[in-house]
């Protein structure tokens, strides 16, 4: 039985876009993990133990990890600078209020246009830092992989594609200090 949404009222252009920029915000978040999970299996692996002929395994126990666990996983593995790490943890807490409770706060929702606004500016800014936190990751793994030997063996539209290129250029993975770990694990998961 499909749902009925008869007894809803009409939506406003106001609640529509709001629900377009909701849809939008989820991708972003979602981009932003992959690339956050993408890296804690290859570079932030605390397995001493890691092949590459036991992905799967790795990708299962990082799927069912929380994003505060990854970050925290991620702080074990390096240093943040500073700047950097006020952008993760902003962005965990909006996402976590995003994904969780922002329609139970009583100044968001999308009953009134004013609190349709309020919710648009919050999550555009959401977006942004969504879109920082990705590049800065896929800066680093594109370092990783550099570093590793693995980007020679890419495909050619990755290696090409332009945000990929664009994060790279843009110096993000600056933003990590490579300790004396990361280069071991560099070492490590060079691929034969």
């Amino acid at each position: 039985m499909s749902w009925d949404y008869s007894i809803y009222p009409e939506l406003t252009e106001k609640q529509i876009n709001c629900f377009k920029i909701i849809g939008e915000t989820l991708y972003m978040i979602q981009m932003a993990e992959h690339a956050i999970k993408t890296c804690c299996i290859y570079i932030f692996n605390k397995d001493a133990d890691f092949q590459y002929n036991n992905l799967f395994s790795y990708e299962e126990k990082v799927r069912n990890k929380t994003l505060g666990q990854l970050l925290i996983a991620v702080r074990t593995k390096t240093e943040i600078q500073s700047d950097f790490g006020v952008i993760l943890k902003k962005f965990l807490k909006d996402r976590n209020f995003f994904v969780h409770s922002i329609f139970n706060d009583v100044n968001y929702g999308l009953d009134t246009d004013d609190n349709c606004t309020k919710t648009e500016l919050f999550l555009l800014e959401l977006q942004d830092y969504g879109w920082n936190v990705q590049n800065v990751f896929l800066a680093f793994l594109m370092d990783w992989l550099k570093e590793s030997g693995v980007y020679e063996h890419l495909p050619e539209n990755i290696k090409t594609n332009k945000h990929l290129k664009q994060a790279q250029e843009k110096g993000f993975s600056k933003l990590f200090e490579k300790n004396d770990e990361i280069s071991v694990v560099f070492k490590k998961h060079k691929p034969n």
